[in-house]
């Protein structure tokens, strides 16, 4: 009996060590690109939870300051927002350029102190 237990454990080593690759796929590779305002905070909680499912992997945060968030402010959100949702490990970073299709002044200033308050104590 317990050779043939060992037989079958054996067989099942080899035969998962000789699996074709298409048999363990890989997570899709997510690079998540984001002016940083209020649904793209909530898009980064969600792709912090399927990345720490296992069912993506999130490789990178990219910020641009082209949309709504603020030169240099921007990339604090996404930093702090990361921390705080167990990104440690994922790279992150800004183009602090502002471009020509921005959000009107006041906008970005709103998203800015809406996310500034979501994230106390942050120092990134």
């Amino acid at each position: 009996m317990r050779s043939l237990l060992l037989v079958l454990t054996l067989a099942l080593t080899l035969t998962s060590l000789t699996t074709p690759a298409a048999a363990h796929p890989r997570p899709p590779a997510v690079i998540f690109d984001t002016d940083m305002d209020f649904d793209d905070a909530a898009t980064l909680a969600y792709l912090s939870q399927e990345h720490r499912a296992g069912r993506i992997e999130l490789r990178a945060i990219t910020v641009t300051s082209a949309g709504a968030g603020l030169p240099g402010r921007a990339i604090r959100h996404a930093r702090c927002l990361a921390d705080r949702l167990g990104l440690r490990g994922v790279a992150i970073a800004d183009d602090s350029r502002t471009g020509p299709h921005s959000f009107p002044a006041d906008l970005r200033e709103l998203f800015d102190r809406v996310l500034t308050a979501a994230t106390p104590g942050c120092r990134r």
